[in-house]
């Protein structure tokens, strides 16, 4: 048992107090003469765990001080950095309820190492190393060793059992430490709300403009649908509406550009707005919009819930709604009563009317469509007249010209966000590639990167019109054909890991051929084996969890090894 002023000293300065004697002991015994073989093993022996005791000291304070600082602190007991007052107590933070283990245990340590070296001293104190020793002194002194080697070696195989102890405590110290940072880091990269909310608001519009589309111009051939991937002013969505004409062999497209707000109680942060946008939404806080003018029918549409959220606030105090100064409501348009959704947009938008198009029979439900880009409560303009380019197409153009590595990854950052928040929606496919996501060539933009932030997802709108049929060579193979044929065990994600791949090599591939997709993956590219390594997962589906992404555990092994690993990595090298 430690002796109590050792167990009042504390971890550093008995520490410390060690590795000085440690030192002193280890130079009497390169004094003892060297002609015996026993002292020769006794030497290597104290040696052998004084660099162990050295050793343990080091991996201890490396995680409380900086590492370069632990190497001074060894070599000089002198150095200022013991004298560190808040040393003590960041180990003691450090090691937690092992403290007083470690510190009962370096104090048996000390005191073993100091009767060692109390028994060296009696062995030389009658001998000056000084001068040449006589026949007869190097006798007495091959006696006094052999005499106490028994007390020696016990010292020493003391010392080693201590050391032992010490290491098993400091490890268990550190798994303590490690199990606490993973389970801090994995509560740091739990799937963001917003990524629930924006999926399932994509696609509840999608099923509303689907279930009341139409188009009476006998001139429009195809519609498509396009949802931009990255959201603007909270949770409103920016859509495309692309339109091709057909008159006699000539073929041309028009596109319209619309924003949508979703639709919003007067508490725009409660729990309970989610949950009023569709049953399977999960329970989460949708940020309040700010740009949101309520037409004149929303104010007059009281559901019985909004009565009753609007006596209550969010931090329960009784909320106040100011009527002064409130602009003229916009005249509403419901397109659920049109015959022509499409051609009244397209007039909306052409004419500049004082009208808000609008989906959604209540004020729960109801969602504002505007024509152009609603920025700040004013209708811009629509864009002028613009293709839609494939995202495929950059793989044909030189990538050193265009992008950069970080904007490289940040394209790549960019797909995964919106295939996570859109892979259960009719927006995206299972089956689906690089041709299904494209972007808008601006020319007045002097780089790549910024026409890439106009990056959307679409999809055939032909309901009202034409009725379109998947050809038996766009259709793809069952889940189960893939699994048993190809061993896909999700069809979704393989897709995924073939764009990253893509990307990565900066060439264009055929998703049909697994054997060629599966080797190039397995090779270390231009963006690192980190890069390699998630790309393959996604290719293999190997997150751990199965193989349904409709299930959480899942989703959250797909959000940390993806989403937050090319975070990462942009990070690392924005800062290099």
């Amino acid at each position: 048992m430690a002796d109590p002023i050792s167990l009042g000293l504390g971890i550093a300065p008995l520490a410390l107090s060690a590795i000085k004697i440690i030192k002193a002991t280890r130079s009497k015994l390169k004094v003892l003469r060297s002609h015996d073989k026993v002292l020769q093993r006794l030497r290597r022996s104290f040696k052998t765990q004084s660099h162990v005791f050295l050793d343990e000291c080091h991996l201890l304070l490396q995680e409380i001080v900086n590492p370069d600082d632990v190497v001074f602190m060894l070599e000089d007991e002198e150095s200022e950095l013991w004298a560190d007052p808040d040393l003590d107590q960041k180990i003691k933070r450090y090691l937690g309820r092992k403290y007083e283990s470690i510190e009962e245990t370096l104090g048996e340590i000390r005191r073993q190492i100091q009767a060692l070296d109390k028994r060296l001293n009696y062995t030389l104190q009658d001998t000056d190393r000084d001068v040449k020793l006589t026949a007869t002194e190097k006798f007495r002194e091959a006696v006094s060793v052999t005499t106490n080697k028994t007390s020696y070696e016990a010292d020493i195989g003391h010392i080693k059992e201590l050391n032992q102890e010490f290491r098993r405590l400091r490890k268990m110290a550190k798994e303590f430490n490690q199990s606490n940072i993973v389970a801090q880091a994995e509560e740091q990269k739990l799937i963001p709300a917003d990524y629930s909310v924006k999926g399932e608001l994509a696609r509840a519009f999608y099923n509303s403009v689907k279930s009341c589309w139409s188009c009476a111009e006998v001139h429009h051939a195809e519609h498509r649908i396009a949802l931009l991937l990255e959201w603007f002013d909270g949770h409103d969505m920016r859509i495309f509406l692309h339109c091709r004409h057909r008159i006699g062999i000539t073929t041309s497209t028009h596109s319209l550009d619309l924003t949508i707000q979703p639709p919003r109680l007067p508490l725009g942060e409660t729990r309970a707005l989610a949950m009023n946008l569709s049953t399977a939404i999960p329970c989460t806080e949708l940020p309040h919009t700010n740009n949101f003018k309520p037409s004149r029918d929303d104010q007059l549409a009281e559901h019985p819930l909004a009565k009753r959220l609007r006596q209550v606030s969010r931090i329960g105090e009784p909320l106040t709604v100011s009527s002064e100064n409130t602009p003229e409501p916009q005249k509403s348009v419901d397109l659920q009563t049109s015959n022509n959704v499409c051609g009244t947009l397209f007039q909306l938008a052409e004419e500049n009317q004082a009208s808000t198009p609008f989906l959604g029979a209540d004020c729960l439900r109801r969602r504002a469509l505007f024509p152009g880009n609603h920025v700040g409560g004013a209708v811009s303009k629509s864009a002028p007249k613009r293709a839609a380019i494939p995202l495929t197409n950059i793989l044909n153009s030189s990538l050193d010209a265009d992008l950069t590595v970080t904007q490289q990854l940040r394209l790549v950052l960019q797909i995964a966000k919106g295939h996570l928040q859109l892979h259960w929606t009719p927006w995206w496919q299972q089956y689906w590639s690089l041709w299904d996501l494209s972007y808008f060539k601006d020319p007045s933009a002097t780089e790549l990167s910024t026409c890439l932030k106009t990056m959307h997802i679409g999809t055939r709108l032909d309901l009202g019109t034409k009725e379109y049929e998947m050809t038996t060579a766009e259709q793809p193979p069952s889940g189960e054909v893939l699994q048993l044929t190809y061993g896909i065990r999700n069809l979704s994600l393989y897709c995924l890991g073939v764009a990253l791949l893509q990307i990565g090599r900066w060439s264009q591939l055929d998703a049909s051929d697994v054997f060629t997709i599966r080797k190039l993956a397995s090779v270390n590219g231009r963006l690192g084996p980190r890069y390699q390594e998630l790309t393959q997962k996604c290719i293999d589906c190997d997150f751990g969890h199965g193989s349904d992404l409709g299930s959480p555990p899942l989703q959250r092994a797909f959000y940390k090894s993806v989403i937050c690993e090319l975070e990462s990595l942009v990070a690392a090298l924005e800062r290099s």
